[in-house]
């Protein structure tokens, strides 16, 4: 996940706790309980009976579950811009997420920072660990919690602030693989590119000068990487709270056809399926 923000690591904090990848491996060799800092009973309602809420939301577009696709060649063409740019202004407006085709960012690209990735949090925990958070910080490798949640969620994260490239703080990024770092730049300068696109177009359909925007977020471009465990109670616990998120604008991209991202919106649970 990558967030355009305006500030670097005022929403969270991180959290000394037990790793989650070890915790899970302990656990599945064991007949331990998952500590009571994962369970969350809330669970018992089970997935379906939250999207299965057949609230009347038909006089507000509830009747249409599907997130919108926005295509962004038609954004770009003249030819078609208009019309895109009306998809895109609807889906700011009526649901505050939107599916991004043809977004030109290069296949190679995503794939190499998805392996790159998995490599990372493969790596012995004490490898790991020597790019953990500073007392009080975020960036690196561990946990966060934000402030007045009560559970954790089931997972390990890197943060890393990455645009703009003068923000960028070394330390924490890995060096294992070699090639994570060279990956995670052009990862980082693709979505750049992304953005602003769509920022520009956000802006004119505010009526506002293209410039309004970039000016606000200034590039400020912050990177969460999860990795999610196997869990032996998975009904038990979390990836990922409930949240809505900080920054002005967020790219999550499908991992292997797994499908877990629901979005809420009109109180309404919907799960989103992945182009």
């Amino acid at each position: 996940m990558a967030e355009v923000v305006r500030s670097s690591e005022s929403w969270a904090r991180s959290l000394p706790s037990e790793n989650v990848q070890a915790l899970a491996q302990e656990l599945g060799d064991t007949c331990m309980d998952i500590p009571q800092m994962y369970i969350r009973p809330e669970l018992d309602v089970g997935v379906k009976a939250i999207c299965d809420d057949d609230d009347d939301d038909d006089d507000k577009g509830g009747s249409d579950d599907k997130v919108p696709i926005i295509d962004m060649n038609r954004l770009l063409d003249p030819n078609f811009s208009l019309e895109e740019s009306a998809k895109l202004h609807s889906a700011c407006m009526n649901w505050g997420f939107f599916q991004v085709v043809n977004h030109g960012v290069c296949d190679e690209v995503i794939e190499k920072i998805k392996v790159d990735l998995e490599e990372f949090f493969k790596l012995p925990l004490k490898e790991k660990e020597v790019f953990a958070p500073l007392p009080g910080g975020l960036q690196g490798y561990g946990h966060k919690l934000v402030l007045n949640e009560e559970k954790l969620e089931w997972q390990d994260m890197m943060f890393l602030i990455t645009q703009p490239p003068h923000s960028r703080n070394f330390t924490f990024w890995p060096t294992s693989p070699p090639t994570f770092r060279s990956t995670l730049d052009k990862y980082s300068t693709e979505l750049k590119s992304v953005s602003r696109c769509l920022f520009d177009a956000i802006a004119k359909n505010l009526g506002l000068n293209p410039e309004v925007l970039c000016g606000i977020f200034k590039d400020h471009q912050s990177m969460r990487m999860n990795y999610y465990p196997p869990c032996p109670k998975a009904n038990q616990v979390l990836g990922i709270n409930p949240h809505t998120d900080a920054g002005g604008l967020t790219f999550l991209p499908p991992v292997k056809d797994v499908q877990g991202l629901q979005i809420k919106r009109i109180g309404k649970w919907l799960p989103v399926e992945p182009i």
